[in-house]
């Protein structure tokens, strides 16, 4: 097991209770709304927040947690990309990929040498004597990669690694993230908002809400069951819960209507139509219930119809929806 984690730490209001695990060549993807913690969980791991209690293991050794003392950020063997990449301003790509070394005791030749030959096999030999000011967006993230994997770590951690991309980078940076993740021998953890990282490279998911795993499985299996109202708004189910545990059910299966519904199999809810997206040939259509049962999207429930569907509201106005009782998935 190469990243062993149980801790908490303070961070102003917000305190930390986590604990991951991540398996040699595995990815783990943490993901949550704004505030709840989880570039802290990051710098925590690289040695950059400390710790209250608990403990960091990587590799079986122990860098934070009682009678370790905490071991330099420099000896952790962690590699992070952060979510503004932090390169250095004053020095070009080359020297920047090969700081990190130089850090880290290897002679300054040796270290420009070894940063060519990584620019080379990533594809960026063309931007090695340019100034970083110079790089674009996706090849600024493209460099601090290379940077962060340089001094061969045994943890990488990636801070938003296809924020503030627009989408065409984004497809290169998720496609050269998932090239490297393959062949890195040792553990990755990745904070993103982005559905698509997560699916795309990760393996395993920790959604963490108010400072707390909330969640934790393989994607397959937290989608399938979700229980945390961000992961149901990102992957765009309705959510409930009440005494005999979650209902989870899709938007396609709702049924909207203006009027009451006479017929149904399973519940109704009342309420006034407050948002309306258009996906294509679809609009879907949000509906506030104001139930204290609704867990996802805010007090929200969604319906999707065709957008040439003749009865597509306003916003403001009644309507109702239902789902039928075997579109239902329960669990607890």
């Amino acid at each position: 097991m190469s990243l062993d984690a149980a801790f908490t730490a303070t961070v102003g209001a917000t305190r930390i209770d986590v604990a991951l695990s991540v398996p040699d060549g595995a990815t783990l993807a943490v993901v949550g709304p704004n505030g709840a913690g989880k570039t802290t969980v990051l710098r925590c791991l690289a040695g950059l927040h400390p710790i209250d209690e608990g403990h960091v293991l990587i590799d079986g050794r122990q860098v934070s947690g009682p009678g370790s003392a905490g071991v330099a950020v420099s000896q952790r063997h962690v590699g992070m990309v952060f979510q503004d990449h932090l390169l250095f301003a004053h020095l070009d790509v080359t020297d920047n990929v090969a700081f990190g070394m130089w850090a880290g005791g290897v002679r300054r030749v040796e270290a420009r040498e070894r940063a060519v030959e990584l620019l080379e096999t990533h594809g960026l030999t063309h931007l090695a004597d340019t100034p970083t000011a110079e790089l674009s967006g996706g090849e600024s993230q493209r460099v601090a990669l290379v940077r962060a994997l340089a001094g061969a770590p045994r943890l990488l951690l990636l801070d938003e690694p296809t924020a503030a991309l627009d989408a065409a980078a984004q497809r290169v940076v998720r496609r050269d993230l998932r090239r490297h993740l393959v062949g890195f021998d040792g553990s990755t953890v990745m904070v993103t908002h982005d559905l698509s990282d997560a699916v795309g490279l990760a393996s395993v998911v920790a959604v963490v809400e108010h400072g707390s795993v909330v969640d934790h499985g393989t994607l397959p299996a937290v989608v399938a069951e979700p229980r945390s109202a961000h992961l149901a708004d990102l992957v765009g189910v309705n959510l409930l819960w009440d005494d005999n545990g979650w209902t989870s059910f899709a938007p396609s299966d709702v049924a909207f209507s203006t009027t009451p519904p006479t017929e149904t199999t399973g519940p109704v809810w009342s309420g006034t139509v407050c948002g309306l997206d258009a996906l294509g040939d679809r609009v879907r259509i949000h509906l506030d219930v104001g139930e204290a049962v609704t867990v996802g999207n805010g007090g929200q429930l969604m319906a999707e119809v065709p957008s040439t569907n003749t009865t597509i509201p306003v916003e403001g106005s009644a309507a109702w929806m239902s789902v039928p009782a075997d579109r239902l998935t329960r669990y607890s």
